[in-house]
């Protein structure tokens, strides 16, 4: 049984960032090889422990998902970034929780989430490479769009902007 639950204050440090370090591992491969030579996992999953608290209530939210022996196996967060308006951010399932239905159970918590908190607009970023993840999205009403100006992937890793699919969904 997988369980998903939403944490009040930041994760315990080390599994969650080792969850981070596997979710970058996976991406990162994932962009042209010019790209990925200038990303680090390592680097990406120590620099989240800097904006930790905009996934934190009241403002954010970060689901977590656990194995029936208790082990972290995925996670998935959510930020506001103007009233009303939030962002999707790294959705990951490990390898040993896919298949379950977990991703669908990360976003049905966040979307969930979202309502409560008032937000009526849901933006997400996913590299182009992941169909899986786009078609996820569409299942679930998400439009592509433009680039979004608060894009926390395209702001921060600018060298990405030009292999992300961007997305919105109207609650």
């Amino acid at each position: 049984m997988v369980t998903v639950s939403f944490v009040s204050q930041p994760p315990e440090r080390d599994s969650f960032h080792q969850l981070l370090v596997d979710y970058y591992d996976t991406m990162i491969p994932m962009n042209p090889p010019g790209v990925a030579a200038q990303l680090s996992a390592t680097q990406n999953a120590d620099d989240f422990w800097d904006e930790v608290h905009e996934y934190m209530p009241p403002h954010g939210r970060l689901a977590l998902a656990y194995d029936a022996q208790n082990v972290l196996i995925g996670g998935g967060m959510m930020r506001t970034i103007r009233p009303g308006v939030g962002e999707f951010k790294r959705l990951f399932v490990r390898p040993e929780g896919r298949g379950l239905g977990l991703g669908r159970k990360l976003i049905q918590a966040r979307l969930d989430a979202a309502r409560d908190m008032g937000l009526r607009t849901i933006f997400a970023d996913t590299l182009r490479n992941t169909t899986a993840m786009q078609a996820l999205y569409k299942e679930f009403g998400f439009r592509e769009i433009e680039r979004y100006p608060e894009s926390h992937s395209a702001l921060h890793f600018p060298v990405l902007a030009q292999e992300l699919r961007y997305f919105q969904l109207d609650l």
